[in-house]
């Protein structure tokens, strides 16, 4: 603001100057006319009030000019001025504004990483509360449901089930996974032990004969189709909302000798509550699975979290891929008789 008022300060002193000159020549003027007159070095005619009067007259217009000059310069030297005064402020505003997002932008990186470590903090601390302790299906979804919730909405979260014959457990399962579409992205892959499963391993390709309590767990109700329609059902109420939630899944079966199962969370937290399989030595040849027998890995951030999830995860992509769509079952074989 300094060079401004600089700039307009010395308009003003031009002006004034031009004035006291102007002024200091009209008393000049008339003062040597009146001398000239006193003298007689000049005639009546010059003596004359009207000669005066033009004389004066001639130093009136030029001082008007000389203050309608000094007027134009003082306007052009206030525009100038406040061209670069608002030039100046317009590019400070910008700078101002690129600084702003930038702290912007900080910002909402620093609240992202609290964010997290709110997350992973809760997570170690619910490990420390929960170490040693076993969990049934049902506590297990109900915790899970507490965790889902203490994420950030609008996550994907992606579930992976190793389940068993799901006769009972989908009954639990499938109220939590209409809630977790509600919220968010879901995706959900599915696995059902299975009588007659495609890709079954059999003892005449290197497979294990079921324990006779596991063939019974076959002859009960099968759950497939109920299940795959009720997942359909819940997707179409998702794309019909319009909301944040979607579901995406796919389910497929297997028959094999179940050693491990349970669920496996890998975004947007790591998590599983896995169970196992296990000859029952007060009844045996009782081959049971573990009813009240989950255990809670939250994180792989040690040596016995990440071997659990191995474990849950090496047997689920085993059977996962082992069972392939038809079409790509009918594919692999046909580049296998090629070779």
């Amino acid at each position: 603001m300094g060079w401004m008022a600089d700039r307009i300060d010395a308009a003003r002193v031009i002006a004034q100057r031009v004035i006291d000159h102007a002024v200091a020549l009209i008393f000049a003027a008339v003062i040597l006319i009146e001398a000239a007159a006193q003298a007689h070095l000049v005639g009546p005619l010059t003596h004359h009030p009207i000669v005066l009067f033009m004389i004066i007259g001639s130093m009136i217009f030029f001082l008007q000019h000389n203050v309608a000059r000094s007027q134009d310069r003082l306007t052009e030297n206030v525009a100038a001025a406040h061209a670069d005064l608002t030039a100046k402020v317009a590019g400070e505003t910008q700078a101002m504004q690129k600084v702003t997002n930038r702290i912007e932008d900080t910002q909402r990186g620093i609240d992202a990483g609290l964010r997290q470590q709110s997350t992973n903090l809760a997570l170690m601390r619910e490990t420390l509360q929960s170490e040693g302790k076993l969990w049934s299906l049902e506590g297990a979804i109900d915790d899970l449901k507490e965790l889902v919730d203490g994420a950030d909405r609008g996550d994907t979260l992606r579930i992976d089930h190793l389940g068993l014959t799901m006769t009972n457990a989908w009954d639990k399962l499938c109220p939590a996974v209409k809630e977790f579409v509600q919220q968010r992205p879901v995706e959900l892959r599915l696995l059902i032990l299975r009588d007659g499963a495609a890709g079954a391993f059999t003892p005449a390709d290197g497979g294990i004969p079921l324990p006779e309590t596991v063939e019974k767990w076959l002859t009960g109700e099968d759950k497939l189709e109920e299940i795959k329609q009720s997942l359909a059902d819940i997707q179409k109420t998702a794309a019909a909302d319009a909301g944040v939630g979607s579901l995406a899944f796919d389910v497929r079966t297997y028959r094999d000798v179940p050693v491990v199962h349970g669920i496996r969370i890998s975004g947007p937290f790591d998590a599983a509550y896995v169970s196992f399989c296990r000859w029952d030595k007060s009844k045996s040849p009782h081959y049971w699975w573990g009813a009240h027998q989950y255990h809670r890995v939250l994180g792989d951030d040690s040596p016995e979290r990440k071997d659990l999830l191995d474990i849950l995860e090496g047997y689920f992509e085993r059977w996962w891929l082992r069972n392939q769509p038809p079409r790509g079952r009918a594919a692999g074989r046909k580049a296998a008789a090629a070779a």
